[in-house]
């Protein structure tokens, strides 16, 4: 359905100019808004630009990482650091519907830890949510939460598709 996108039709066919004008470089996207503003199927014209310009692209639903994250890494032969490696070094990773996920402390920790790779990597982060980011720390701990959504911020451009951020 995301390939039959036209933005011309999409709610806020304004931001999802903005949101596909993107440069490529460190800093981020973090597209908030409340559902069927549009955000998921701008955030979709974005990756399929950049995926013509030849960039690499890892990630997906949130709630399908939080599942991959916790079968990686609960068996020896997961390889959940070579699944690390391999978000850490994509050109862009992206996640959709961030919050949607159960935050296991494990999952927790490789999602702080991913942030923090990619940051240091000026690597860019693309997200879509529909929560304000203290409602996302709410489902971390004190000590990952906040840290982990201050970085999200100060390192992503937010463009708010209605609803509050």
């Amino acid at each position: 359905m995301y390939r039959e996108t036209d933005r011309n039709r999409l709610p806020r066919p304004d931001l999802a100019e903005r949101v596909t004008a993107w440069k490529y470089g460190p800093r981020g996207l973090i597209l908030g808004g409340k559902t069927g503003t549009g955000k998921s199927r701008a955030m979709y014209l974005l990756l399929m630009r950049l995926l013509e310009e030849g960039h690499s692209i890892e990630g997906g639903a949130a709630v399908e990482w939080a599942d991959r994250c916790s079968e990686v890494f609960s068996t020896r032969d997961g390889n959940g650091p070579g699944w690390m490696r391999r978000l850490t070094a994509a050109d862009v990773w992206f996640l959709d519907d961030l919050g949607k996920q159960v935050f296991t402390e494990r999952g927790q920790a490789a999602f702080y830890g991913l942030v923090e790779s990619r940051i240091a990597r000026k690597k860019p982060i693309i997200v879509t949510i529909k929560m304000t980011g203290d409602e996302l720390a709410e489902k971390m701990s004190a000590d990952r939460g906040e840290p982990t959504i201050r970085r999200l911020y100060e390192f992503c451009e937010v463009i708010d598709f209605g609803g509050g951020l």
